[in-house]
Parts: structure tokens; sequence; C-alpha cells
């Protein structure tokens, strides 16, 4: 992931991964296959607190997901979701309306554990893939609730522990 600055791409050409070809500006970024077993994070895409409804601005990864899975028509994944920590209480999901991106009147409330979360997370992108036409044996969902934090759990990088990774399979 690169920044760039729109309003001054032309301070930009200093970076290593910027060049200038005439009037073009552009960005150089290598591809990497996929490989079984290889671990991703979907890193742009967030939930809404204590729930598993997708913020509006999750499509871009979800979009990327989607593509690759179009792409390799052949190809399994597993999601795994996360939490930060051992929460426990309400848990909101979505409801009959299949709003993946908002809180909507139909949403389900239940009283539930940091597991049970980081499903639901893991099963609303297998159900938004499913809706795009994904085949839903290509897709598993695992959760791991609060078990596998990448930073401590409380600090400024805790929000990071809350994500849904995608292994790639055969």
């Amino acid at each position: 992931e690169y920044e760039i600055n729109y309003l001054n791409p032309l301070a930009d050409t200093v970076k290593t991964y910027v060049d200038l070809m005439g009037t073009t500006f552009v960005v150089l970024f290598n591809l990497e296959r996929a490989e079984k077993g290889q671990l991703g994070t979907l890193g742009r895409v967030y939930f809404y607190d204590a729930s598993a409804i997708m913020t509006p601005d999750s499509e871009y990864d979800l979009n990327s997901l989607l593509l690759y899975m179009q792409e390799n028509p052949t190809r399994l994944v597993t999601l795994h979701g996360h939490t930060n920590g051992d929460y426990q209480g309400k848990i909101t999901t979505m409801g009959p309306s299949k709003n993946f991106f908002a809180i909507t009147s139909d949403c389900i409330t239940k009283n539930g554990k940091a597991n049970e979360l980081s499903y639901e997370r893991g099963a609303v992108i297998k159900e938004w893939l499913i809706t795009k036409g994904i085949d839903k044996n290509r897709i598993d969902v695992k959760a791991w609730g609060g078990e596998k934090p990448l930073y401590p759990t409380k600090g400024e990088d805790a929000k990071k522990n809350l994500r849904v990774e995608v292994e790639v399979g055969m």
C-alpha cells in the first residue's frame, strides 16, 4: 500500500516507487502469486463495534478478494476471524435484508463471546462472496476469538487485532 500526494504528485517522484514518464505518473509495485497456505489480512475490512456488519469502506478489499476468487475458480480459501481479547457481551449480526454494510432495523442482537464474534465476521464475508457468485463450498470459516493477537490487547495497536485473514488453499 502506497500513499500518493494527489495535490502535488511531482513531490512523490523522489520516492523509489514513483516514476514520471512524460506527463504520466507511474506507481511501481511487485505482484506476488498467492500460494497454498499463504495467509493475508484483509487490512481494510472494518466492522462496526461488537458486530459482524462491515463498514462501507470495506468494499475495496472485498472486491480484491472477489476478483482473486473469480480469476482462480478452483482455489479454496479459509477466512480466519480474530478479535481483540476475550470479548463477552452483545453481538450484532446481519438481518434478513442482507445489508452487509449498515446497521439496519432488522439486525439481530444476541449475547455471545469472542469466538462467536470472530466466526460471524468471517461468515459475513463468506455470505457476501456467495451473493457475488462464488460457490459456498470454496470458502471455509475458522474462528480464533482473541487467541492469536498480533499486538498487545491494550494499547494503540490493539484495534489491529480485530481482523479477518484469508488463507489460500488448493
